[in-house]
């Protein structure tokens, strides 16, 4: 007979307690089906072998299920009581128990393991708490209230606020600042544009023409140009006059010097 035969095929077959004792050689299972069929002779099979092919079994089998575990006790806990029903005497005032009622005794109760091994794999297929879900970290359910009250003024609040917006990124305001007409080059241009010219000019003629024609440095170069020409009048080398208030004011080189 092969050992490694097995009734159940859903037990993996190392799992599987392969018995080798006088009187039979095989699984456990197949056994005790051949027992209930009356196929062995169970006089014949030796009990303390079996405990003990089966406690070495249990105690090699670390990562067998404790269910599988059970199983085969109550198969071998059967087999004893089968054989014990054999081999002690009739009482003499109890009834026997014949073999036919042995046979459907032992069917029943194979057959309510077999119901036990179903429900215990069903238990198993269910949904299984830190498998499939996990329980809520906190009941919504508090026993005490914490009441906390704030004990702050005004000026507090002001400080926190300051700490708090200190933290902040600082950037440093940077201000762009347009190119300006400095002085010297506004007396420049004026001397130059009066160099051997006559007559009235107004204020936006004597600005430089790469100036006169930015409208951003406009107003800085008329503002320059008007200071320089304040100077030259100061020395004596232009005249200033404003015909009319709030127009163009006039300006044009002496005639009795010459600049310079």
């Amino acid at each position: 007979m092969n050992k490694h035969t097995s009734i159940n095929s859903n037990i993996p077959l190392g799992d599987i307690l392969v018995l080798d004792i006088k009187g039979f050689e095989g699984p456990l299972e197949l056994l005790l089906s051949l027992a209930q069929n009356q196929k062995v002779d169970l006089r014949e099979i030796s009990i303390l072998e079996l405990v003990e092919q089966y406690l070495a079994f249990i105690g090699q089998a670390t990562t067998m299920k404790i269910e599988l575990a059970a199983e085969y006790l109550m198969m071998a806990t059967w087999l004893a009581y089968l054989k014990s029903k054999l081999l002690l005497p009739i009482e003499e005032d109890g009834e026997e128990v014949t073999g036919e009622e042995m046979e459907l005794y032992l069917a029943f109760q194979l057959k309510r393991l077999a119901e036990m091994k179903k429900c215990s794999q069903e238990l198993f297929l269910r949904p299984q708490l830190g498998i499939d879900f996990f329980p809520r970290g906190q009941s919504e359910i508090r026993d005490k209230v914490l009441n906390r009250k704030l004990d702050a003024t005004l000026l507090d609040l002001l400080r926190s606020y300051a700490t708090i917006n200190n933290k902040k990124a600082f950037t440093p305001l940077k201000l762009i600042r347009s190119s300006i007409l400095n002085i010297d080059d506004a007396l420049k241009s004026i001397v130059k544009f009066f160099f051997n010219k006559g007559g009235w000019f107004s204020l936006e003629d004597i600005i430089p023409r790469n100036w006169r024609d930015n409208s951003e440095h406009v107003k800085s170069a008329m503002a320059t140009t008007f200071a320089a020409s304040l100077e030259l009048v100061k020395s004596g080398d232009l005249k200033i006059k404003q015909p009319v208030q709030f127009k163009s004011m006039k300006i044009k080189s002496n005639d009795n010097k010459d600049i310079e």
